[in-house]
């Protein structure tokens, strides 16, 4: 929105004098500025609750906030400033500022990725793991007995390489 908003400004400095000429172009860019910043209002009002007084202890929040705040005054009071539209572009800022955000969180999560599969080589193997999760479980006295036995036969069966090797003891033909 932030970008289209943007496009609309920077077109209506572009056609200023067919907007001056044309009031039904005048009309349309009013409306499509009040849409805008009405979205924005809200947009703000609902970060504002959502997130507190916090919001704003971000200087960019601070700063897009009376942006939009001052835009929307002016729009309302019908005060034209091409300034402020250029202030308005600014916001842009804010959306840059927060796609840099999310590209750093994004390295930084792959960078503790990495780490992350550097430590899992030191770590015993998933089959291993297994096994001590197993074992854990074949000493636990809430397991009632014939679980526990189970659980072993499992141990037993994965230690033993034999987990996907058939057999057909006990089958009678």
């Amino acid at each position: 929105m932030t970008v289209f908003l943007c496009i609309v400004i920077f077109s209506e400095l572009a056609l200023d004098s067919q907007i001056q000429e044309m009031p039904q172009l005048s009309v349309f860019y009013n409306g499509l500025n009040f849409f805008l910043l009405t979205f924005f209002v809200v947009e703000i009002v609902f970060k504002t609750f959502a997130y507190g007084i916090s919001f704003y202890a971000d200087l960019i929040n601070s700063f897009d906030t009376a942006i939009v705040i001052v835009s929307y005054i002016m729009l309302i009071l019908d005060l034209k400033m091409k300034i402020l539209g250029l202030l308005r572009v600014l916001r842009l800022i804010k959306v840059i500022v927060g796609m840099k955000k999310v590209v750093d969180e994004k390295r930084a999560r792959q960078n503790e990725i990495k780490q992350q599969k550097k430590e899992s080589s030191t770590m015993s193997s998933y089959v291993e793991r297994v096994i001590d999760f197993l074992e854990k479980h074949t000493v636990n006295p809430e397991i009632p007995k014939h679980l526990q036995e189970d659980i072993q036969w499992a141990i037993d069966i994965i230690s033993s390489n034999k987990l996907y090797a058939g057999s057909f003891e006990g089958f009678k033909l």
